[in-house]
């Protein structure tokens, strides 16, 4: 506790750049002791409490560094859960655009051919590092649909819906299935540019 609150003190006293770098030194140091030296549960769940506490100062640089500071911070694996999920290397994946957290890998999709409120859309059959709101009833192009909004865990920008009960008979294989637009990603790792 007593290194939380001094990390916190140095971590608001110092630039962005400089601050960023203490979070990863303290971030890997605490992951090399939890994951290589001792290699058991209680390590595991005191370097997941120590990365949970540091989600509130992510928003802090938000508002103090500005958000590509906040970026930065994400993209070393830490978002506004704690710690975000990475898909395996080497595939093609998908990634927010705006703090480029994993999202969905290619394997996962099922269609290009929706549409979003922002234009075009892609249907997946499971996402990573995303949220669900609430289910409400929509009437979409397709007809009337129960769907919840669904949005990144690490930035809480809304990237599309979600499907929870299509009303139609021959809309019913979307149920269970993600919308997210392509405003709102990028294709990551292993694309060339032939694809």
């Amino acid at each position: 506790m007593v290194c939380v609150f001094s990390f916190i003190f140095i971590f608001t006293a110092l630039p962005s750049g400089v601050a960023i770098a203490a979070v990863v030194i303290v971030f890997n140091a605490v992951s090399k002791y939890s994951f290589v030296e001792q290699k058991n549960s209680l390590n595991y769940v005191s370097s997941h409490a120590f990365v949970m506490s540091m989600s509130p100062l992510i928003g802090c640089l938000t508002s103090c560094c500005g958000s590509s500071a906040a970026r930065r911070v994400r993209r070393l694996g830490l978002c506004a859960r704690g710690v975000a999920t990475y898909l395996p290397s080497g595939g093609r994946t998908y990634s927010c655009v705006h703090c480029r957290a994993h999202l969905a890998n290619h394997d996962e999709l099922i269609s290009k051919s929706f549409q979003g409120s922002q234009g075009k859309a892609y249907l997946f059959n499971s996402v990573v590092n995303v949220g669900c709101g609430p289910a409400e009833e929509r009437v979409l192009l397709t007809g009337l649909h129960a769907v919840a909004d669904i949005y990144c865990e690490c930035c809480k920008t809304t990237l599309g819906w979600k499907y929870e009960h299509a009303f139609e008979s021959s809309q019913k294989y979307k149920e269970g299935k993600y919308i997210i637009e392509l405003a709102h990603m990028i294709k990551d790792n292993g694309w060339d540019s032939k694809r």
